[in-house]
């Protein structure tokens, strides 16, 4: 039966994933988008009644085989349909497809339920502010040292101003499509399951390792090792701050939100149009300054708050 399971979960993540990247060709991006989102309503009234419907295990301990074979099945899946997307469209098309891949497995294969798995609803309101704030520890020191060094460097203001518009109409997308897949399979799902075997910071180490490789292929095409090996390295010391802040509070709504909040509010920045011919003349050296030192600061003001303030919803 657990064979035949898994064959109907990779099946529909395939026709889903088909549809939606037939869509994107043939009906462009923005109509590829909204046939995303409207996707995740039917899974998620599906789920609800399912959940009540059938006796799912809600501790983990009933679940044998070793986890890391769970891990990368799912991760290399996810990468099938990756690839192709952003290597077709340069845009991660495969988020909704994911989202089902990794909610079908847990319910129809693992038969366990989704919540151990951090995907709950209780106390949503405490997890949205929760989310916020984290976002903004991990994001404004950021981009206060990251605009001061570019200033005290170049002697320019690389933001000339905001497209609040810009910013709503990428944080849906970015929040319920990429923020639920990428936490639902990074932290939710794959350190859940690797916490049954390792160490909590085992478990942490290696899906941040996995969420680094998992940015690798935006530097392909054109090859781009360098920027391939930095953006990697940027999201893995992302997924290990992230990764800890799961550990701590077992609910990924506070990261789904600080996720979504990341990806979509700089898309709203007005950056001033000669930036880019300013970076290209700044040493090596200069660019890590400029970008790693605010980075590590607040990477670290994150898991110190972290490490202080969260806990258990």
């Amino acid at each position: 039966m657990q064979k035949l399971d898994f064959a109907a979960v990779i099946t529909v993540y395939f026709l889903i994933s088909v549809a939606i990247l037939s869509t994107a060709k043939y009906c462009g991006e923005g109509v590829a988008v909204l046939f995303s989102i409207l996707l995740l309503i039917p899974l998620y009234f599906w789920q609800k009644f399912y959940r009540r419907s059938e006796k799912l295990a809600e501790d983990l301990t009933v679940m044998g085989g070793n986890p890391l074979i769970f891990v990368f099945s799912l991760f290399f899946l996810a990468l099938m349909v990756r690839i192709p997307s952003i290597l077709m469209f340069n845009y991660p098309y495969e988020k909704v497809p994911l989202i089902y891949l990794v909610v079908l497995q847990i319910l129809l294969v693992e038969k366990l339920d989704i919540s151990l798995f951090g995907f709950k609803s209780e106390k949503l309101e405490k997890s949205l502010v929760i989310g916020v704030i984290y976002f903004s520890i991990l994001y404004i020191p950021f981009f206060l040292l990251t605009f001061l060094f570019i200033y005290i460097y170049s002697g320019v203001f690389f933001v000339q101003g905001y497209d609040i518009w810009l910013f709503l109409l990428y944080f849906p997308v970015m929040t319920l499509c990429v923020g639920v897949s990428e936490e639902g399979l990074f932290r939710g799902y794959m350190q859940t399951h690797l916490q049954r075997r390792w160490s909590v910071w085992n478990a942490i180490l290696f899906q941040a390792l996995l969420f680094g490789v998992w940015h690798f292929v935006w530097h392909v095409s054109p090859i781009d090792l360098a920027g391939m090996f930095f953006h990697i390295l940027f999201a893995f010391a992302i997924g290990i701050s992230f990764g800890f802040f799961y550990s701590k509070f077992k609910n990924l709504v506070p990261l789904v939100v600080a996720h979504g909040l990341w990806d979509s509010l700089p898309a709203g920045l007005v950056q001033n149009p000669k930036l880019e011919a300013i970076f290209a003349q700044f040493p090596a050296e200069i660019n890590i300054i400029v970008w790693g030192v605010p980075f590590t600061a607040s990477l670290l003001l994150s898991i110190a708050f972290i490490k202080i303030f969260v806990s258990e919803n």
